[in-house]
This record gives structure tokens, C-alpha cells and sequence, in this order.
């Protein structure tokens, strides 16, 4: 017995509408699972009175080795070359005692400043869960002993694509089988020492690369990294950004989820952090629960488009008690326009505050 095409044509129609509606309802199911959590974590912010801070992004360099094509050179050297000294990282820890975990960058390198070894062994004598975001390019044998040996809790490698030539025209100053063989030596180490440390890879996704982002989880997946992140572009407002078109250069998600599909088949040991995908009152906790210091000890809102402290600065934590800053006049009035559903001028550009 033979079946018509017009039959089969009929059958896959009706089956991609089921397919499209069973696609359609685990992402309404996602989006009230975050709504809910994101409505709880607004009912505990306000303008003063917040709980100090357990998390914070500290930047122990100032300084950085590359000059990759996204990342905003001004800001970067607005401290002034100015490195984080093991007694400057006492002093903050003395003065945010609630401190759990801190992330050691908002930009530079870490371990081009010499005393990261000692500022890394004093957080892990308190008992901080410590993540080292970095170039790779300075994990040597050496270093990377260094960071196992402290038990550090995650390390995460920049690596935005698969392709030499193409990673070394982002990643400026960088060389690509210097950067993976480091990647491979590390989790090399880590297996022989059986050290707890996790190890990411991240990426930045966009229009150029986003084709081979699925070769790129799976490529260092299969290496023995714990787990792949890959997030969206950033755009700075900077002379620079503009002419590269930041803008144009994001992956346009247009409702739909292209990453969706990397996710599904790699469960947990893919993070893809992205725009929301609802539109909640206060579109960003950082300014409630989290601090953002700089080398030189100046406090900005955040690692990302709100970090240079000439245009916003919320205090120095070497000038004034942490604890009087924290219900400071410039914290109220940064995180006032959150509370009434925006965000301040400071903040446009930064892709975590739009919704797809």
C-alpha cells in the first residue's frame, strides 16, 4: 500500500504544529519559573536598608595584556595601571564582612599583578568561594599550580571561537594554540591533583560566529572542561564599539532562541546567559545585592557597562566605611530608577536589562 504525498505533506504539517506547540509551552513554563524567582528577589529591594553585599566583582590588576577588538581600552586603563595590594584586600574584606564570594575581575588580568597568589590564598583562608575569569593567557605551569593548589573554586578561559585566525583578530595579542594548550595543561593538572576547582570556557555569540557555537561547546566539552557559557555582545558607548557596529554584531533573538537546541543537549554543563525573556519591574539586582570595586578602590554598580567611576561613582572604600556608602545618596539615586521599572542613562547598552 502506498501513501499519497499530499497524505504525508498533511502529516508533517500537523506534526511541526505539535512540535511547535510543545516548544511554545516549555518556554511560557521557563518564563513563569523565572518570573516568579525574579518577583521574589524584588520584594527584598529598596533604596536603603539592603543586607551588605555577599558577592563582589574585585579587580586586582591594572592592568591588562591584550586589546581584543570588544572590550572598552578606555575604561580598562582608567585606574591608572594601579594594582590591588594584599593589605588593600584585607581592608575590603574588613570592611564588607558579609562577603561569601567574590568574582576577581571587572577588567585587566589578574595574575599580571604579582601579589594575586597571596590576595587568592587570604580569600580562601576566610572561606570565599573564588572565580578567576581570564584571558588564558598567563595560566603557565606555573600559575596554574598556583591556582590549584589555593583550591580555587572556578576558573573560566575567554575563547569566542574554534577558528585561529578569527580568535586572534578578537583576542588581540593573544595566540590561539597558546591560550587552548594552556586550557588542556589546566585541566591536565587538575585531574592529576585531583583538585575540586571547576573549569569553564566562555564566549561571547554573535552574528559572525554564532554558526559554530555548537562545535565550540562540544570541541571543549569533550577536552574536560565542567561547563561552557556563552552569552551575548556587550555594547559600549565608546568611538571604538561604534565603529566595529556592537549593535549590529548581536545575535538577534526576535522571540525565538536560537541556542535553544545546545542547551537541551547539553543540560547543565551549558550556561547561556542572554536578554530576559519578560519584562519584570527591576531588571537588574546587581545595585541591591552585590559591589563592584575597582583596582584603585573605587566602587562602580557593576562589571559591565556601569563600571567607570569618573562618570558614576558610588564611593571609595578606602575614603569612607563601606557601611555609610552602602545607604549613600549616590547608591539611592542609581538604584531609584530600578525601583520605578528603568534604569539609569549609565546603564544603555548593557544587554542584560533588554527583553527578547
Amino acid at each position: 500500500m502506498t501513501i499519497s504525498s499530499g497524505i504525508l505533506e498533511g502529516i508533517r504539517r500537523r506534526l511541526g504544529k505539535t512540535f511547535l506547540k510543545k516548544i511554545k509551552s516549555r518556554l511560557e513554563k521557563t518564563r513563569l519559573a523565572e518570573l516568579v524567582r525574579h518577583r521574589k528577589l524584588e520584594s527584598r529591594c529598596s533604596l536603603t536598608g539592603n543586607p551588605l553585599p555577599g558577592h563582589a566583582h574585585v579587580e586586582v590588576a591594572g592592568l591588562c595584556n591584550l586589546d581584543c577588538s570588544y572590550c572598552n581600552i578606555d575604561l580598562r586603563k582608567s585606574t591608572g595601571g594601579q594594582d590591588l595590594t594584599p593589605e588593600g584586600f584585607l581592608h575590603i574584606l574588613e570592611e564588607i564582612p558579609t562577603l561569601e564570594s567574590i568574582t576577581f575581575t571587572i577588567f585587566n588580568e589578574a595574575l599580571l599583578n604579582p601579589h594575586f597568589g597571596e590576595i587568592l590564598r587570604i580569600a580562601k583562608d576566610r572561606g570565599l568561594a573564588c572565580d578567576l575569569p581570564t584571558n588564558g593567557t598567563m595560566i603557565t605551569e606555573k600559575n596554574a599550580r598556583l591556582l590549584l593548589e589555593a583550591r580555587i573554586d572556578h576558573i573560566s578561559f575567554s575563547i569566542d571561537t574554534l577558528d585561529a585566525e578569527r580568535f586572534e583578530s578578537l583576542r588581540i595579542g593573544a595566540t590561539y594554540d597558546q591560550v587552548v594548550g594552556n586550557l588542556r595543561n589546566l585541566i591536565r593538572l587538575r585531574n592529576e591533583m585531583s583538585s575540586p576547582t571547576r573549569i569553564a570556557v566562555a564566549a561571547i555569540v554573535f552574528k559572525d560566529n554564532h554558526d559554530e557555537a555548537e562545535r565550540l561547546v562540544e570541541f571543549f566539552l569533550d577536552m574536560g572542561v565542567d561547563e561552557v557559557i556563552l552569552r551575548s555582545l556587550h555594547e559600549w558607548s565608546t568611538e571604538r564599539n561604534e565603529a566595529m557596529d556592537i549593535a549590529g554584531a548581536r545575535l538577534e533573538t526576535e522571540g525565538c532562541d536560537p541556542l535553544a537546541h545546545i542547551r537541551k543537549k547539553y543540560g547543565n554543563r551549558v550556561q547561556i546567559r542572554r536578554p530576559m525573556r519578560f519584562s519584570p519591574t527591576i531588571r537588574c539586582f546587581r545595585p541591591f545585592n552585590s559591589v563592584a570595586i575597582r583596582s584603585d578602590g573605587s566602587m562602580v554598580p557593576c562589571c559591565l557597562q556601569a563600571a567607570d567611576s569618573r562618570k558614576y561613582s558610588l564611593g571609595d572604600i578606602n575614603a569612607q566605611p563601606f557601611a555609610a556608602t552602602w545607604d549613600g545618596e549616590p547608591y539611592q539615586s542609581f538604584r531609584k530608577p530600578f525601583l520605578e521599572g528603568n534604569w539609569p542613562a549609565v546603564c544603555e547598552g548593557c544587554f542584560e536589562l533588554h527583553t527578547v
